[in-house]
């Protein structure tokens, strides 16, 4: 097992599935497992590459966690493991359980032992995950980031000093212009139905009228993003937007669009299910594989055209719903002024 499983993982970034776990090793080789499926618990395990990283650990049971005390079992053992509440990495307005623990703690034994984690509530019912896959998912892990047989792996451990896990890649960076506080442009009237007569639908749909459902963001000093939905394109779970620049004297041109990491853009007729992210302040573009797992491309502006900067996933397709995860990432630089 331990040799086809670091096969595996030297494809680098697509989800992988070990039982009841998703695992996602994004392009910076952060590594990601998460329960998969309707359990009311999500538990998510997360650790940054390089030597002296120590593995997260993240339980969301969707409520309010302000006063209140929980146990979190592994197996029928409480673990002595601190957990505090601290904002939800996926959802900033929530919070959620929150530890770090180094390689070695006795809680690996006891997931090790046990067959479920749980989270116990006082006059409630345990809410629990199984732990079918996680070891394996952690030998993923381990193989992914260089740790094998070395002090710090998770599940296969032996003398390899720490020292010689490899270092973290580098990142893709993409530098983009300081804010501006003007106001968006606007597109007129007669270039919303001169865009509106360049489609053609092939089937009987509402149209919107000029002025509705365009989504206006000012990008930089003199560019304008605008977002017009088109009703005759959308599907049943996603909407089709028109990605369209424009100037402060009111020229229009679509935007330019890098998809992937390769030398060719394309030029946007339409994204599905596209919108601006405003506290990320990202295009975002997503869409469903299946009702259980989707994902979803953020777009940054680089002052010319938007690039490619954050895939995510949600959802082991042969399984149930995750939280999203990260699988591609690049880093973002403001310019000077």
């Amino acid at each position: 097992m331990l040799m086809a499983i670091a096969l595996m993982a030297t494809a680098v970034g697509g989800p992988v599935t070990f039982g009841d776990w998703m695992v996602v090793c994004d392009n910076g080789a952060r590594c990601t497992a998460t329960a998969a499926g309707e359990a009311p618990l999500d538990v998510t395990f997360v650790r940054e590459p390089g030597p002296d990283s120590l593995l997260e650990v993240e339980l969301d049971d969707f409520n309010n966690v302000e006063g209140r005390k929980v146990t979190i079992l592994l197996g029928d053992n409480k673990t002595d493991v601190e957990f505090v509440a601290r904002r939800t990495k996926s959802s900033p307005t929530s919070w959620s359980w929150h530890a770090a623990f180094q390689p070695g703690h006795r809680v690996f034994d006891e997931l090790h032992l046990g067959d479920s984690i749980s989270l116990l509530e006082k006059g409630s019912d345990a809410m629990s995950v199984s732990t079918d896959g996680l070891e394996a998912a952690f030998v993923y892990m381990d193989a992914v980031q260089g740790r094998l047989h070395n002090e710090s792996a998770l599940a296969v451990r032996g003398y390899i000093p720490a020292a010689q896990v490899p270092a973290a890649p580098a990142l893709p960076v993409i530098t983009v212009p300081p804010f501006s506080e003007r106001p968006p442009a606007r597109l007129s009237d007669a270039e919303i139905a001169r865009q509106r007569a360049s489609y053609s639908c092939e089937r009987e749909n509402k149209r919107t009228e000029p002025g509705d459902k365009i989504d206006y963001v000012r990008l930089d000093e003199s560019t304008t993003l605008a977002l017009l939905t088109i009703e005759c394109m959308a599907g049943a779970t996603n909407s089709s937007e028109r990605v369209m620049l424009v100037d402060n004297v009111g020229n229009v041109r679509l935007a330019k669009i890098e998809y992937g990491s390769g030398p060719d853009d394309d030029w946007a007729e339409a994204l599905p299910g596209a919108y601006w992210d405003e506290a990320d302040q990202m295009l975002v573009t997503s869409g469903r594989a299946s009702l259980s797992c989707g994902g979803s491309t953020q777009f940054a502006w680089d002052g010319q055209k938007f690039r490619r900067a954050k895939d995510e996933w949600w959802g082991a397709c042969d399984i149930g719903p995750t939280p999203p995860v990260t699988t591609w990432r690049a880093e973002i630089r403001v310019r000077p002024e």
